[in-house]
């Protein structure tokens, strides 16, 4: 239980570190079935809803910038970068977005890949060196941001498949599983870009993992709530 943690050691050890985040927001194998089930009626819709989260990210400046900068072609008319959303550049994003979902839905949890894969997913957009390309950073707000707009989205496709292909219950499993996966997919991302933290003595919250963890169950609390008082179960 939560008393074999402690911080002096899931802060230098990483397998208890991701031990500690599962238990935390109380990912387990029910949470996986759920996910894998959800997998057939989230295939088709999937496209679309890749195409919108890259027009959410095209439609701020911060977001858009990243992708600009790094894949974007000089105009020689203004001297300036320009890229668009049906640019072959994106088109590689989107796929690579794609196989994340995907991985989340189907990937090999019981061996562990699946963390490893999102530890990896974590580490690349913190600046690690790629064998394709410059070093991409990406902003942790800005990932968070996309995280939690990202779970909005997910919701509303689940509520809007018909309840003969998933129940409401199961709509509800479902929902639970991707807000805790996405949580800790945050996690490695906060983990990757953690430089430099003070001891948890000279701060007033540990680390970024101490926070996102209270978030997670702040939105799994809400979400729980929201679904007795629409469906009373």
């Amino acid at each position: 239980m939560s008393s074999r943690f402690k911080e002096e050691e899931i802060s230098k050890n990483k397998q208890l570190r991701l031990e500690y985040v599962k238990d935390f927001v109380e990912f387990d194998d029910d949470d996986i079935q759920a996910l894998k089930s959800a997998g057939p009626v989230l295939g088709p819709v999937l496209p679309n809803l890749i195409d919108q989260v890259y027009f959410k990210l095209f439609s701020y400046d911060p977001t858009k910038q990243v992708f600009v900068q790094r894949y974007g072609s000089l105009d020689q008319a203004t001297g300036e970068k320009i890229l668009t959303l049906d640019s072959s550049a994106i088109k590689g994003r989107k796929d690579f977005l794609t196989r994340w979902v995907k991985m989340i839905i189907a990937g090999d949890y019981e061996s562990g890949q699946i963390w490893k894969y999102m530890e990896r997913v974590g580490v690349v957009h913190a600046g690690a060196s790629l064998k394709h390309g410059p070093p991409l950073f990406v902003c942790l707000r800005d990932c968070l941001l996309l995280f939690g707009w990202l779970e909005t989205i997910l919701v509303k496709t689940l509520l809007d498949v018909p309840d003969s292909m998933l129940s409401i219950e199961e709509k509800a499993r479902t929902i639970a599983a991707f807000n805790k996966v996405l949580w800790i997919q945050a996690e490695f991302f906060s983990h990757a870009q953690e430089k430099d933290q003070p001891p948890r003595s000279e701060i007033l919250m540990s680390k970024p993992v101490g926070f996102a963890l209270m978030v997670v169950a702040l939105s799994t609390i809400v979400t729980a709530i929201c679904w007795k008082l629409a469906t009373g179960i």
